[in-house]
């Protein structure tokens, strides 16, 4: 991808990708092309709030899936769909910023409204859809969640729900099959949960209560942490995912869609590779 550098953590990842299918660097620009043709100084503004980590991640793992969807079904309108993607996920990246004060509250705020906004703008101008009402609808979908996650565990098949405004593309603008809305479900609630595990550490300190938080405190209730409690922490969540796995075997995920598939992978080792 010419105009495009991703990180030395992400580069292989992106290699891995385009060499199952060589389309995906073509794609990943023309929405990169896009995203400068509605504003020049987008990206670079993104890249120095310190999100270009973030970027990287999000056009390879939420731009390519909705990519590989929108191609097994002959959808039109694709890079400004996916550019719509990539505006929904900072969105969703801002959101989060203000609910985890990751960055200073009047910061985090005023970011969260201007993404909003051109999320808003831009998907405006790319269909005659009335789209404020469906944006409003995602956010206090997520808003929801973030209050019922302080109480409780957000279940498994509702984990999309804590960043549904990933579906607004696929559903608003793309008009996906619902099945394979459903299957974009899936697939966010199967890597939402690596990223929760991931997250053990940080979502106690935030006082988040995910679900391997929530699982570990089931299977520990004294709090002490050894090789033991997380060997059974893992076999839960093994477990719980095995469902979803089996969706995935069900559906034909791995030569359906080759590319979905690969980046399940890089969840599953996090469940099966302690």
């Amino acid at each position: 991808m010419n105009n495009w550098n991703f990180s030395k953590n992400n580069i292989t990842l992106f290699e891995e990708l385009n060499a199952i299918n060589n389309s995906v660097g073509t794609a990943l620009q023309k929405t990169i092309e896009q995203i400068n043709k509605y504003n020049s100084g987008l990206l670079k503004f993104w890249i120095e709030e310190g999100l270009k980590p973030k970027l990287d991640s999000y056009l390879l793992r939420y731009i390519i899936p909705l990519y590989e969807l929108m191609v097994s079904e002959q959808k039109k309108g694709m890079a400004s769909a996916l550019a719509i993607q990539m505006l929904s996920c900072i969105s969703w990246r801002t959101f989060d910023n203000c609910i985890d004060t990751h960055e200073d509250p009047q910061k985090a705020h005023i970011n969260s409204l201007l993404t909003s906004l051109h999320l808003l703008d831009f998907s405006s101008n790319s269909t005659n859809e009335k789209i404020l009402p469906c944006l409003e609808r995602h956010y206090e979908t997520m808003a929801e969640q973030t209050i019922i996650e302080k109480q409780k565990p957000i279940e498994l098949n509702s984990i999309w729900k804590r960043c549904s405004i990933f579906l607004f593309a696929a559903e608003e603008i793309c008009k996906l099959s619902n099945d394979n809305i459903t299957l974009y479900k899936h697939y966010i609630n199967y890597s939402g949960l690596a990223h929760d595990t991931h997250d053990y550490f940080s979502d106690i300190s935030g006082k988040v209560i995910s679900l391997p938080v929530h699982w570990m405190k089931e299977l520990n209730p004294d709090g002490v942490l050894s090789i033991h409690t997380v060997k059974l922490l893992y076999e839960r969540i093994r477990q719980e995912v095995e469902p979803l796995e089996n969706i995935f075997k069900m559906l034909d995920v791995e030569k359906r869609f080759p590319l979905i598939n690969h980046l399940l992978k890089e969840s599953w080792q996090t469940f099966h590779d302690e």
